[in-house]
């Protein structure tokens, strides 16, 4: 049985350069809603979760996230251990993925990086079909 939850805030816009901004009010109800709010953003760029995704997960204690990319790809993450150090490792890693002159491009090096983070157990991670 699907239980229906309800929206609890929503960001609209996006600043790069900043990252996503919450207001008081959201941070109030992210705080106490702490292990049951499951988040929902989109990638335009149709990429998979990355390490900033996982950490801002991490950080809030979302119970799960999902990513929808523009090319209607839904990838399902959840965070099973929080170091932060291991997500900015993530966006380093796929940096040197991408560098590394394999002609990785930066959804194949997020991908690594996912399923390896998987493999770990660090996270739970699945692309939907």
């Amino acid at each position: 049985m699907h239980k229906i939850g309800k929206l609890l805030g929503k960001i609209v816009g996006y600043d790069y350069a900043k990252g996503a901004s919450y207001t008081r009010e959201l941070k109030e109800v992210i705080n106490r809603n702490k292990g049951s709010i499951i988040t929902l953003h989109s990638h335009p760029n149709n990429n998979p979760p990355t390490g900033s995704d996982l950490l801002s997960a991490a950080r809030h204690g979302y119970k799960k996230g999902y990513v929808v990319t523009i090319a209607g790809d839904v990838h399902e993450y959840q965070i099973n251990t929080y170091e932060e150090k291991d997500y900015y490792y993530f966006d380093m890693k796929v940096d040197e993925l991408k560098k590394g002159g394999y002609n990785t491009n930066e959804r194949d090096a997020i991908s690594s990086m996912l399923n390896q983070y998987k493999k770990l157990g660090l996270i739970n991670y699945k692309e939907a079909k």
